[in-house]
């Protein structure tokens, strides 16, 4: 949050440089806010350059961002494996002017069974993708991460056939975005 006394001192005065002041606190105080630990699955990952990711990730404070991990496709780097597909990790994110970029990256979990199967994959790109065209903000956010992180799990344990999670996945995250179905009786009729 940007300090009054700069505006006020900007009001009384009129110059600039206390405009200027004012200015760069207040973008100061936004960067400390976006800054910091964001935890996410990597819903997506492309290539943005020679060496370089863009990635869209679920977090609970932010909803659904895009960012760019510099280096991470080079085998040496640090962020190499915590920006793997339906990896999820603790990214630090700084502002950009049009989307965010990795500073560091701590790996949580790695879904590794998930690739063992096509099915698998396909189901977990389509749950991905579920998460990411919802797109919801943050207070929302949360329970939408817990229920992609949960479903990726069992994907990945294979606890269950991909067959019964999809509607499961399906009625859950549609249920927490607000179309929430009447599945109890007949909305025609309103008999159970």
């Amino acid at each position: 949050m940007a300090d009054p006394a700069h505006w006020l001192r900007f009001a009384q005065t009129g110059s600039i440089y206390d405009y200027l002041a004012y200015k760069a606190q207040q973008r100061t105080a936004q960067e400390d806010e976006n800054a910091g630990g964001d935890n996410g699955p990597c819903a997506a990952a492309g290539q943005g350059g020679e060496a370089d990711r863009i990635l869209t990730i679920l977090t609970p404070d932010l909803g659904v961002i895009s960012a760019s991990a510099r280096g991470s496709l080079r085998m040496k780097s640090a962020l190499f494996s915590a920006t793997g597909l339906f990896c999820y990790s603790e990214f630090g994110l700084s502002s950009g002017r049009s989307h965010y970029f990795v500073d560091t990256a701590q790996v949580k979990k790695v879904f590794h069974g998930i690739s063992a199967t096509v099915e698998g994959m396909a189901l977990a790109s389509y749950m991905s993708e579920i998460a990411m065209e919802l797109s919801p903000a943050p207070p929302e956010a949360d329970a939408q991460l817990r229920l992609l992180l949960n479903c990726l799990y069992m994907v990945s344990e294979k606890k269950y056939p991909c067959a019964q999670l999809k509607p499961l996945y399906e009625l859950r995250s549609l249920s927490l975005a607000g179309y929430m179905p009447d599945v109890l009786a007949c909305a025609g009729v309103r008999q159970i």
